[in-house]
């Protein structure tokens, strides 16, 4: 056989094996963020395997001994004229829980209620209680273990919205022809500083209306003046609390205003659930046939304000649903010199989300909806919940596939787990809204060791960029050289390295490049330069092994 055959397919066989691994490189490059992670925590899985089995770490339970819950102290739990307890219909307090001591193991709380006539709406150990029906109730927070059990409760009343404990009072026109009522324009002068989260609180119509002469004037529920006869009185308007605001009018003689022969609402009839402090809403406006009119010239009112509010504006807002099921909702618009009036109704939809989010806070890390997670015997680790679209509660079911391996806590928005014992465990998260929205995620519990979930993820990282980049580089910069050493055998050693030096620093130069297009990921420059320094170390080595190959045949050749 020709002695040049050997060496004719060795060198197709570094060719083809140079290509493989560059190649795998790119296509590396190309993957989500979910599968990279996935097979360096596969990788780092048997390296934490190895050392926690060989070191141990006796974990300790602490238990909770005390939990105290409170009103937060912010804005919207200190409305004037309500008490710390009591929400007003449709409107929410926020409490936050305290446990004690500060290092318990587990901080977890499950709020309930027991009437039902607030609505719970928890996020880890805070919660927003939302008025849904009048009455009293009991709010519960609970930290529950198979050993211990702390429970802490509060009355709340949900009441009716009173009339502003401080507002104004003011006329357009102080002088009244006959035949022209006139409102009277309430203002909340509280701090929201909002005309629409105002009225979320305050029922203007709940202030007392009154002339001193009612020969000259009346005033009706809504505030409207109705002259009687020419003269001048005082109008009082005045609330529950004592606040009491005065004016004069006068009434003169005059011709009274004709009313409108075809009035409308026009806007859209459809209006989706929503935050009310956000910018969705629906505009109306009110037209006598073509000739549109000013919206400030009316009343607006909403048949059901728990469910739709409207401020004077016309702006309508979806507030509060209580089913999925739409809704509707007659929106009414009174005339405030006329006493003519208009309705239109909305239909209020939910909108309901069409993703599932779930982060897992592993120590100070941020894992992003993983199909697998590594955790430890005494970790406790806590999962957010989020959906693509803002809804007043996540309302989700979570279930562990074995409670002795992984037991869960639900606390609304978000999932604290308690890693038991070793052993593998499926967590399931599932919409309440949305049936098919589902996350399942299969923990994998390990013994503790020298590994913890504190540096778990330093590990990952330093396993990832060890072998996934300087390690891999250097075998893939071994096959790269020898490859272009066995095709350009003319060419000087020195030129060999560089030209495989440049296909290294092109290859990790363009799979950081991609991995700028690939969702979740991103490209660094220091990456590169690790991938480099796989570079030169695989070349390095098998530089040297060349020489030394070389000096020894030399040296028999000399013998």
């Amino acid at each position: 056989m020709n002695k040049a055959q050997p060496f004719k397919v060795a060198r197709w066989i570094m060719l083809s094996l140079a290509v493989l691994f560059n190649s795998f490189i790119i296509f590396y490059s190309c993957l989500d963020d979910k599968t990279t992670n996935d097979w360096t925590r596969f990788v780092s899985n048997i390296f934490t395997g190895i050392v926690n089995n060989i070191t141990h770490h006796e974990t300790k339970v602490i238990p909770a001994e005390q939990i105290k819950t409170t009103f937060t102290e912010d804005g919207k739990n200190t409305i004037p004229g309500y008490a710390a307890n009591e929400i007003p219909l449709g409107c929410e307090k926020e409490i936050v829980t305290s446990i004690e001591p500060a290092n318990t193991t587990k901080k977890a709380i499950r709020y309930r209620s027991n009437n039902n006539y607030v609505n719970i709406n928890q996020n880890g150990l805070k919660a927003n209680l939302v008025g849904m029906e009048t009455g009293e109730d009991e709010v519960v927070a609970s930290w529950e273990d198979p050993e211990y059990s702390l429970l802490w409760s509060t009355t709340v009343n949900v009441v009716s919205l009173r009339a502003p404990v401080s507002f104004d009072a003011t006329v357009n026109n102080a002088t009244i022809p006959l035949g022209s009522p006139e409102t009277i324009n309430v203002t909340i002068t509280n701090a929201f500083n909002d005309e629409l989260k105002d009225s979320l609180y305050y029922d203007v119509t709940k202030l007392t209306y009154e002339s001193d002469d009612h020969n000259v004037a009346t005033v009706g529920q809504f505030g409207v003046i109705t002259p009687v006869s020419t003269g001048s009185t005082t109008i009082r308007v005045s609330s529950s609390s004592g606040v009491e605001k005065t004016f004069n009018i006068t009434v003169t003689s005059g011709t009274p205003i004709p009313g409108y022969e075809n009035l409308s609402i026009d806007g859209e009839t459809v209006c989706y659930e929503n935050d009310v402090f956000s910018e969705k809403k629906v505009q109306l406006s009110i037209k006598d046939g073509t000739t549109a009119l000013d919206n400030s010239e009316f009343i607006w009112r909403s048949s059901n304000p728990l469910l739709v509010r409207v401020n004077q504006k016309g702006e309508v807002y979806g507030y509060r649903k209580t089913t999925l099921e739409d809704e509707t909702v007659t929106i009414t618009a009174i005339n405030k010199r006329t006493q003519q009036e208009v309705s239109k109704e909305i239909t209020i939809k939910k909108e309901l989300p069409t993703k599932l989010n779930t982060c897992y806070i592993m120590g100070d890390k941020e894992l992003w909806k993983h199909s697998k997670v590594t955790a430890f015997v005494g970790d406790v680790i806590r999962v957010n919940v989020s959906y693509d679209k803002a809804t007043p509660n996540t309302d989700i079911t979570v279930s562990s596939s074995d409670n002795g391996v992984v037991r869960c806590t639900n606390q609304g928005t978000s999932v604290v787990l308690e890693m038991l014992k070793e052993g593998t465990a499926e967590i399931t998260i599932t919409s309440n809204y949305v049936s098919t929205l589902v996350d399942i995620t299969e923990v994998t519990v390990k013994q503790a060791g020298a590994i913890s979930q504190d540096n778990y993820e330093d590990v990952n990282l330093t396993i990832r960029k060890s072998i996934g980049h300087a390690l891999f580089f250097a075998i893939t910069q071994v096959f790269t050289f020898l490859a272009v050493y066995m095709f350009l055998p003319k060419m000087k050693l020195w030129q060999v390295i560089l030209i495989s030096l440049g296909i290294g620093l092109f290859i990790a130069s363009i799979s950081e490049v991609i991995q700028f297009f690939v969702p979740l990921r991103s490209g660094k420059f220091v990456d590169v330069l690790i991938d480099l320094s796989g570079v030169v170390v695989g070349l390095g080595i098998t530089v040297g092994i060349l020489l030394l190959i070389k000096r020894s045949r030399s040296s028999k050749a000399k013998k």
